[in-house]
Formats: C-alpha cells, structure tokens, sequence
C-alpha cells in the first residue's frame, strides 16, 4: 500500500492514501445529502415557508456543506489547492 501510483502536484501519491481520499469524499458526499435532507424535509417543515423555499434553502445547504466538505477533504490528502486554482482560472 505504500507504493507510489503517479505524482499528484508534485508528491507521490500511494494507493493507501487513494483509497482514503475516496473513502473521505464518500462520507462528505452521504453527510451533505443527509443534511440538506434534514434542512428541507424536517428542520424547516415547522416553519411556514413555503413548498419550493424549503427545498430551496434544503439544496443551498446541501450544496454548501458538500464544497466545505471536498476542500477540507483535498487538503487534509495532502492536495494544494492554490495550485488547482491556477488550472480552474485558465
């Protein structure tokens, strides 16, 4: 598990530390999910919004729990983001 797969920006990236980014971006991606759920089916039922403002505010919530979620997940793997903003802004 310690043998190197390919260079990801300049380090080597071993299987050990795929399989745990993998493993990591799976439980943001089921955390956010149940979240943004939890938002727009139970926490806000009990207010008088509306139908589409509840799914609304729901898939905000989902969606900014997910990106916080992928940037701590990138940059706990040891992936520099400053150098993936670089290649996004081309």
């Amino acid at each position: 598990m310690d043998s190197s797969l390919f260079l990801a920006i300049d380090r080597p990236l071993t299987y050990g530390e795929l399989a745990k980014l993998a493993s990591t971006l799976t439980a943001v991606v089921i955390a956010s999910w149940l979240i943004g759920r939890f938002v727009g089916s139970r926490l806000l039922s009990r207010t008088a919004m509306g139908p589409g403002i509840r799914y609304a505010l729901g898939c905000i919530s989902y969606y900014a729990v997910l990106t916080l979620g992928l940037i701590i997940a990138l940059q706990s793997s040891g992936i520099d983001l400053q150098s993936l903003t670089v290649v996004l802004a081309l």
